[in-house]
Order: structure tokens, then sequence, then C-alpha cells
């Protein structure tokens, strides 16, 4: 973490928690904090720290999400670039074009369900 400066008015982190775990409880929280991008102690903070009925940060990898727009978004404009040819040509696109768009649809939708 970096130094806060000096002009900082807020609370500073200067209490510490002690706590036992077992080596497996650590391990399974540290792969939860990378999961979702953050430090352990970040994680264990927000998990500690937040209401009861509030879940705990998603265990989703955010890389992968990440990824998975991008992908979503590639074929969106693919569709849409189809459509613009459609509109000036007055006629549809090739099959094999619209063929091409629709299985990557169907593998990004795949990709959506498996997460």
């Amino acid at each position: 973490m970096a130094r806060l400066r000096k002009e900082y008015v807020g609370d500073r982190r200067t209490a510490a928690l002690r706590l036992q775990l077992t080596p497996s409880e650590r391990i399974e929280l540290e792969f939860r904090a990378a999961s979702v991008g953050m430090t352990l102690s970040e994680f264990c903070r927000i998990v500690l720290l937040s209401d009861l009925k509030k879940p705990a940060p998603s265990r989703r990898d955010p890389r992968a999400l990440r990824a998975l727009a991008v992908e979503i978004s590639r074929v969106g404009n693919n569709l849409n670039q189809l459509a613009h040819i459609a509109n000036q040509r007055n006629a549809l696109p090739n099959e094999r074009a619209l063929d091409a768009v629709t299985e990557r649809i169907i593998a990004s939708l795949d990709k959506v369900m498996e997460l």
C-alpha cells in the first residue's frame, strides 16, 4: 500500500487483528481474495465488516469476466456491421457471414452459462 500524504485526514489503519487459521483455511481465503482481484487483507476486511445479509464478494474471476465482455462486444460489433450492410444494400448479408456470427453468439452464451 502506498504511503498516505501528510494532508490525509481520514482514519488510518493502525489497529491490528490477529486471527488463527488452519493452513487450508488460509489457502481458501487467499484463493477467494485472488479470484475477486483483492489482497487478503482487503478481502477479509470486506467480509468481516459486511452486514450478514449482504453476500460475500463474488468468487468469479474478474479477468475471465473482462475477457468475456470484450468477446461479447466484438460479436455485437460484427452483428452491427452486418446490419449496416443489410440496410445499405436492402438485402441480407451472405449466409456464411450470418452463420459465423450466430456461432460466436452461441459460444459466448455458453461461456456466460458456465459462470
